[in-house]
């Protein structure tokens, strides 16, 4: 699974919620509350997606991009 997100540490979101999916990139558009730092949106991220699709996940790649690729545990 790859996704795409606002966690940009100038901008952050209401809430954590899946904005969308990107069809050229085939990854998943999601915005996060959490800022860009002290790798609070990636904990963020993880927390989320882990809830959503009721399974553990953890980043794969990306932990410093807006761009992540997620992979179950």
């Amino acid at each position: 699974m790859s996704m795409t997100g606002g966690s940009d540490s100038h901008f952050t979101s209401r809430e954590t919620r899946i904005t969308g999916f990107d069809n050229g990139k085939q990854a998943y558009l999601v915005s996060i509350k959490a800022r860009a730092e002290d790798n609070k949106a990636n904990m963020e991220v993880v927390k989320f997606l882990s809830k959503t699709l009721k399974k553990r996940v953890r980043i794969c790649s990306g932990l410093r991009s807006r761009e992540k690729i997620i992979g179950f545990v």
